[in-house]
């Protein structure tokens, strides 16, 4: 006799996106450099860098909503 494996689903299966956007949940979340923080960036050169990164927002791919 030749064996047959039945697959039964147990449950329900839930996939979950990271990045994605909490508003629209289609797009990506990508993080952009702010004018102020560009700006501080150049005057203040070494500790301005600091300000660059810390000024970043992240905006959707889709939606363009800003967090």
């Amino acid at each position: 006799m030749s064996e047959t494996s039945v697959h039964v689903p147990i449950g329900e299966a839930r996939v979950i996106h990271v990045g994605g956007c909490p508003a629209c949940r289609v797009g990506v979340m990508k993080y952009y450099f702010t004018c102020t923080g560009i700006l501080l960036a150049i005057i203040f050169f070494p500790l301005g860098l600091l300000c660059l990164f810390g000024l970043q927002e992240q905006r959707c791919s889709h939606c363009g909503v800003v967090l």
